[in-house]
Order: structure tokens, then C-alpha cells, then sequence
């Protein structure tokens, strides 16, 4: 029978975050109505079109052309010996800037420009398991423990200071945050705003501007306070409050409640270290973006995975898909990368995946990194400052730190990626021949293979292609496989643009 030749889809917006999900598909679809746009709602923005595509992936990002397997640059910093929580950026009035990182036990790293290993700074007893905050304002970082004080760093001497914020009592203070000149500070139910002379004096006063009271509209108890440039939300375990500058000093702060928004405990499920308007929040209505007009609930797929209590993940020695249904909560955690990037981490008992939503492209890709904190690395060389992708870093429970390498020449890319299930029509089996890779370099570290089956979900033994060409930008992989369908497993660099397959139909089923 003659041989048909068929080129891949590689530019699916979206991919099921569990592998089961993914239908059967044909590469024709024939009567099919698995997508009929009629009858589809413009709101699901997890459509499946019944034809082959990624579904699965691990290390691998979208791009304009398709996909890309990223690596890690982790010779930067080198690791200690004690279990890391959070990194905080901190900086001061002269441009001098590093980062702040606490660890289970309470004790205080820091790293700056030219470090090669976080120094321990200071060791608080009574900061352990304790939230903390970092926030700038007039030039210096302020980092407060909950329930517990205030400090700062000083660069020069490289010391930790502690701060005291005269008219407030620390044991009752949750946290802080900056906004509009003001040094906030918040209890469970009530707010309290700095003197705009002396961002330390919460005394209050007419004369300095310094005040304190309730905030109009909460129905919880104060989770915590992010600052944007309009003036900050108020997160409450009930709901979310956006606070308005008004520009007059006895209220400084006109309050109103975010409509729809959900109520939200944990500042690691919003993304409050970024300066955008618009945040990121996983609250008790869902995943939702918060602007001072309203909560809108997106990504819903993503909260029904989270949610569902299964969880997945492939097994690189083996070759195998493995999904274990768990019954304890997923850990979470959200950050939002050059506005460019919102990446959601999770894991069962720490934080292991990533998934990464690209807000210019409106893709998913999906990371495999053990980590405690994602955050926007900073300290980079000025010629690679630009790069949004280069600020993607992720802080281990020994203090070193991986920054996300998607450079298409990284000789540590190392992705995983399941394309398919490539069937050429419903009647007919497919016998594979022969699968066309492009880009891929005669240095690089990849491996292709096919993973049949014969009734659509069982996989049959794996079978690795036989390089057949002088490797140079394409590679050719020869097979002789015959199942109901194929998926075609890539592991190792790649940068997937193009990929042609060559095969026949094969027996009736």
C-alpha cells in the first residue's frame, strides 16, 4: 500500500494535565463532531479538536513555531547546607540590590551581585514557620516577620537590622506592604498607614498623615495586603477588598469591594510580588485575575487538575506514564514572571511541577523542578537583563537556585514531550515507517520513540526509531510499527518546528 506523508500539530494552545484525558483522534476526521464550533462554548479554553497533538509534557515550552525543551543554569549559586522557605528581592536608595532568603529555622540568608552562596545574617528564634513580607519604600526594603518585627538590610556593613514601628505592637502586627507613600501595616481586622515624613511612625497624626482603623467592605479576617500602582488590595479569608489612593491625607484610602473575588489565607497563592494591576489569585471561587474593576475566574481546567486529586507524572528511566490518585490537598503556589509569564506551581507533599502560562502567546508549557519559591531573578548580566525568560528562577530547600535556560543552544535542555495519538482514519489500523524531526543538532542529547496501541489508552512495549541519515538540522527516524494509533515520545534537546511522519493504513479493525 502506498505511503502517506503527514506533518504534526504543533501549535495547540493548550494540552489535558492529565494524559487520560487526551480522546482518540484521527489525523482525518471524516464524520467525526468531536469539534464542532457551532455547538462549542467560546468559553472553553481547553477545546478538543479530536486531532493528534502534546499531551503530555514536562521541561518544555511553547515558542511562535512550537515547542522547546529548556534546561536549568544552577552553577550560579552554590547550595547550603539548612531547608530554605522563601526569597525575597531587597534592595537600597543607591541601587544596590540582592536578595533575602529564610529558612524553616528562622534564620536570614542573603545573596548579592558577585555571591556565589547565600551568607547567613541573623538567626531569629521566633520567626520560625512564621509568614514574612518584603516591601520598598523611599529607598529601603522592610522585611517583617508576623507576629514578631520588623527589619532591614544594611549593604554596606551586610548586617540585618531590626526596625521598630513606633505606635504599633509588633506581637499583633501580620505584615506589611507599600503603597502610595504609605508603609501599611495590617492586623486581622484592622489597617494601619505610616507617617508620609518617616515610613516607621505609625503614631497617629494629622500632621504626618499617620493613621489606622477598619476597612469598609472586608467579610473575613486580614489575610494579607498587596500593593499595585493605583494603591493595594486587602486579601481577607472571605473576600477582597481593593484599597484607592485618594490623595487626602486624614483618608488616604478610598476602600470598595472587588466584585466576584473569592476569599484567599496563604500569600503564596497570588502572585504579590508582581507590579501589574491585574493579579493572580487561587481563592475559594477559583483561579482568578483581580483588577480594581472586578474578579474574573480563568483558567478553569487548571483548577479542576488541582483539585481533582490525581496526579501524574512521566518516569524518564522507565519510560512510563505513572497517575496516582492522592487524597490530601495539592501544594500551590503562584508567581508572575516579567508580566509575561504566570507560572503555578504544585506537588503532593512539596512543590515538584510547574505549569506556565505565556500572557503574550496564550500557551501552556509545563516545568519538572523541585523547588520551594518561584520568583523573578534579578541579578543578571547586562546583556541578558532583556530577556524575560532568564528571569525565571526557582529556590531549593538548600538555598541553590535554578534559572530557567531557553536558550534553543542550552546544552542543558532535557524536555519530555508526547505527541499524538496519530491514527489516520477510525476503520483503518496505521502502520508507522518512518518520522521526519527538524532542528535538532548533532550535539544534542535526543531520543525518539513510538508508543502504540491497540485499543487507544493501552500502551504496547515502546519502540526506539533507528537514526537512518547523517545527523545535520533533521534527523530521520525509521520504524516498523503497526497498532490502532501511535504517540511519539521526544526526550532530551529539542526544538520541535516541524515533524513529518511517513506511514500506511494497515488491516481493517
Amino acid at each position: 500500500m502506498s505511503q502517506l506523508v503527514h506533518r504534526a500539530n504543533l501549535s495547540a494552545a493548550s494540552f489535558p494535565f492529565i494524559s487520560t484525558l487526551h480522546g482518540q483522534t484521527v489525523i482525518v476526521r471524516g464524520q467525526d463532531t468531536t469539534y464542532n464550533p457551532a455547538v462549542t462554548s467560546k468559553e472553553d479554553a481547553d477545546k478538543d479538536a479530536g486531532i493528534p497533538q502534546i499531551y503530555y509534557a514536562h521541561n518544555v515550552l511553547p515558542h511562535a513555531q512550537g515547542f522547546l525543551a529548556v534546561g536549568y543554569d544552577n552553577d550560579k549559586i552554590a547550595t547550603a547546607v539548612v531547608t530554605f522557605t522563601s526569597v525575597h528581592l531587597i534592595k537600597d536608595s543607591t541601587g544596590n540590590k540582592g536578595y533575602i532568603a529564610f529558612t524553616s529555622t528562622g534564620d536570614f540568608y542573603t545573596l548579592q551581585d558577585g555571591d556565589t552562596v547565600f551568607t547567613w545574617r541573623l538567626s531569629v528564634a521566633a520567626a520560625a514557620g512564621k509568614a514574612i513580607y518584603v516591601t520598598h519604600i523611599a529607598g529601603v526594603s522592610y522585611i517583617y516577620v508576623a507576629n514578631t518585627g520588623c527589619y532591614t538590610y544594611n549593604f554596606t556593613a551586610h548586617v540585618v537590622l531590626a526596625v521598630t514601628l513606633t505606635g504599633l505592637t509588633a506581637a499583633n502586627v501580620i505584615g506589611i506592604c507599600a503603597a502610595s507613600g504609605y508603609l501599611l501595616a495590617w492586623t486581622v481586622d484592622t489597617l494601619a498607614w505610616s507617617s508620609l515624613v518617616d515610613p516607621t511612625d505609625f503614631t497617629p497624626s494629622l500632621a504626618t498623615g499617620a493613621g489606622s482603623g477598619s476597612i469598609e467592605g472586608v467579610k473575613g479576617k486580614i489575610s494579607f495586603c498587596m500593593a499595585f500602582s493605583l494603591g493595594f488590595y486587602v486579601c481577607t479569608t472571605g473576600n477582597i477588598v481593593v484599597a484607592l489612593a485618594s490623595g487626602n491625607v486624614r483618608y488616604p484610602f478610598v476602600y470598595k469591594e472587588v466584585a466576584g473575588s473569592g476569599g484567599i489565607k496563604d500569600p503564596m497563592l497570588a502572585s504579590f510580588r508582581s507590579n501589574t494591576a491585574a493579579q493572580y489569585l487561587y481563592t475559594a471561587s477559583g483561579l482568578q485575575v483581580i483588577t480594581p474593576q472586578g474578579a474574573n475566574t480563568v483558567f478553569p481546567e487548571v483548577v479542576d487538575f488541582l483539585a481533582g486529586q490525581q496526579f501524574e507524572d512521566f518516569d524518564e528511566t522507565s519510560n512510563t506514564l505513572s497517575q496516582a490518585n492522592i487524597y490530601v490537598t495539592m501544594k500551590k503556589a503562584i508567581a508572575v514572571i516579567s508580566d509575561r509569564y504566570v507560572v503555578i506551581s504544585y506537588g503532593v507533599s512539596e512543590l515538584t511541577h510547574a505549569l506556565v502560562y505565556d500572557l503574550i502567546m496564550k500557551r501552556w508549557g509545563k516545568l519538572k523542578v523541585t523547588h520551594v519559591d518561584c520568583f523573578e531573578y534579578q541579578l543578571l548580566d547586562p546583556e541578558t537583563v532583556e530577556s524575560a525568560k532568564k528571569g525565571v528562577a526557582f529556590l531549593l530547600k538548600d538555598g541553590s537556585i535554578k534559572i530557567l535556560n531557553s536558550s534553543l543552544d542550552s546544552r542543558t535542555a532535557s524536555g519530555v514531550m508526547i505527541l499524538g495519538k496519530f491514527q489516520y482514519v477510525r476503520a483503518r489500523n496505521l502502520q508507522l515507517h518512518g518520522v521526519t524531526v527538524e532542528n535538532i543538532t548533532f550535539t544534542d542529547n535526543f531520543r525518539l520513540y513510538d508508543m502504540p496501541t491497540l485499543d487507544g489508552k493501552t500502551f504496547l512495549p515502546i519502540v526506539e526509531g533507528t537514526l537512518s541519515n547523517i545527523p545535520g538540522l533533521i534527523r530521520v527516524y525509521k520504524f516498523r510499527v503497526t497498532g490502532k494509533n501511535h504517540s511519539l515520545l521526544f526526550k532530551g534537546a529539542f526544538h520541535a518546528v516541524s515533524i513529518g511522519l511517513t506511514f500506511s493504513q494497515h488491516g481493517a479493525r
